[in-house]
């Protein structure tokens, strides 16, 4: 995908464009190319995706597109309603590949587990998290752009994940014959065998 022009930007923001520039987001924005627009009133960040969107997106059916992770659409939403940080979506063109939000004030983290400038101290980083905890989604496994889920329940999604993740060792050589075939008799089973009374929101998929 090409970045869009000036003249595209400026179409979509009513603003003039100042200059379009690369940031360099290391780890977990590797997913993405980055982009700082500057403009006559406000920055704003252009993303465009590349890749897979969601990490999980891995252990789901063949038949689900995984281009239903695009924007992050649901869990910004979600977000604003909770009073939780999050960039507010201004444009997204799956088409062109693309999305636009509002910059957020802050500062970009090049190694976050060496960053000790948080802003929150424990007490308030704490209702942070609770308030992401309070989420309910309708099924399980990850969350799409629309917040729909495509597992039944924990063990569904479980079960998954073990058969890619086991599929995986095996090709790369980790695991032998044998272990893997005991793997599947012995493990694979009781991962069915899990319960969970309701479905909490675990891991950022992506909020």
């Amino acid at each position: 995908m090409c970045l869009p022009t000036k003249e595209h930007l400026e179409d979509i923001l009513g603003l003039q464009v100042l200059a379009t520039n690369p940031l360099v987001v290391d780890n977990g924005g590797a997913h993405s190319r980055i982009f700082r627009v500057r403009t006559s009133r406000a920055d704003y960040v252009l993303r465009m995706p590349k890749g897979r969107q969601g990490w999980h997106t891995a252990y789901l059916p063949e038949t689900v597109d995984v281009g239903n992770w695009f924007d992050q659409r649901w869990a910004t939403s979600v977000a604003h309603g909770l009073s939780i940080p999050a960039p507010e979506i201004v444009h997204s063109d799956r088409e062109r590949g693309f999305v636009l939000m509002k910059q957020l004030p802050g500062e970009y983290i090049a190694d976050y587990e060496q960053w000790a400038g948080c802003p929150y101290d424990e007490a308030e980083f704490g209702v942070i998290l609770s308030r992401l905890h309070s989420v309910s989604v309708g099924g399980y496994g990850p969350v799409d752009d629309a917040g729909a889920t495509y597992f039944e329940g924990w063990p569904d999604f479980l079960a998954a994940a073990a058969a890619q993740l086991m599929d995986a060792c095996s090709r790369r050589g980790s695991i032998g014959d044998d272990l893997h075939a005991l793997l599947r008799r012995r493990w694979y089973p009781r991962l069915r065998e899990l319960a969970l009374g309701r479905a909490a929101l675990l891991h950022m998929e992506s909020l």
